[in-house]
């Protein structure tokens, strides 16, 4: 038996909670028959395994289409039929392998390790054109990205919330203090805020130690997800812990202190520091 070996795009798709009934396999159809339906771009192939979906491309740009559109999908299920439920998806380049109903190989097992280190409702692309990110993203501003790791050339894309009814209510908001400035953000799925020197920073701090665009928040309801972009880095202060990232995110805590640039100990840094926490929204008479 002669089995080729193959090189092309390969992502799999993460459907949480799955619990294998009969009403979870057909939203799963629906959701995939949907997506290709208004994305035009239907994968090569695709093979489902309980809650984790294995499907092959063979262009960046039918995959990025593909992939994008089931998140699109999912969230208009999700306000139409009042489902609750999460996705993690990945997207690389490698080999694989297609035998009768398996698909296998480099490419499927790094794109299920990326699915599992992925947040919810976000994409991790790994080992991509850059410029056929950098195009696509340019024809889609409900999308949001970052780099979450420049070591490994990971990007994070996740979709913005394109109208209010289409989320969750959230009761809180992010509230920063810094440079004796006070600033609030309402709390929402991929709500993104931008720290750093340049003028169109949300947090926008002037200091040698700053980059121009520094770092992101990244608002997802109740949860905060930080991610650094500098070249100083971003010491991180909650929950008794210390964190440094540099190019690097991670979930941190509902309140703390963000220190960029510089240590809390370091001379300046109360000039690098935004102290945050997350409150929860009052109603003010009339």
């Amino acid at each position: 038996m002669n089995i080729q070996q193959q090189d092309g795009l390969v992502s799999t798709i993460n459907l949480t909670p799955f619990t294998d009934s009969d009403a979870d396999h057909r939203l799963r159809d629906r959701l995939f028959e949907m997506a290709a339906k208004t994305s035009s771009c239907p994968p090569k192939c695709r093979l489902d395994t309980f809650d984790e979906s294995i499907v092959v491309f063979d262009s960046c740009y039918q995959a990025l289409s593909f992939l994008t559109s089931v998140f699109r999908c999912a969230v208009d299920l999700q306000a139409s039929e009042l489902t609750d439920f999460t996705l993690r998806s990945s997207l690389c380049f490698g080999n694989y392998f297609i035998h009768q109903d398996q698909i296998y190989g480099d490419a499927v097992n790094l794109a299920t390790k990326l699915t599992l280190t992925s947040r919810e409702n976000e994409m991790l692309l790994c080992g991509l054109d850059s410029e056929v990110i950098e195009s696509f993203l340019d024809k889609h501003s409900d999308l949001t990205c970052f780099i979450r790791s420049a070591d490994d050339s990971c990007v994070s894309i996740a979709i913005s919330d394109r109208d209010s009814t289409f989320a969750k209510y959230s009761n809180m908001s992010l509230q920063a203090d810094f440079n004796n400035q006070s600033c609030r953000f309402n709390s929402a799925r991929c709500q993104k805020i931008e720290i750093g020197r340049s003028e169109m920073s949300g947090i926008r701090i002037d200091s040698d130690q700053i980059s121009r665009h520094h770092a992101t928040i990244k608002l997802h309801y109740d949860e905060i997800h930080f991610e650094d972009h500098s070249s100083n880095g971003t010491y991180i202060y909650f929950s008794d812990r210390e964190v440094f990232l540099t190019n690097e995110s991670m979930k941190i805590g509902s309140s703390g202190l963000i220190s960029c640039g510089l240590s809390r100990e370091s001379k300046g840094s109360e000039k690098t520091s935004i102290s945050y926490q997350m409150i929860e929204k009052t109603l003010t008479a009339a």
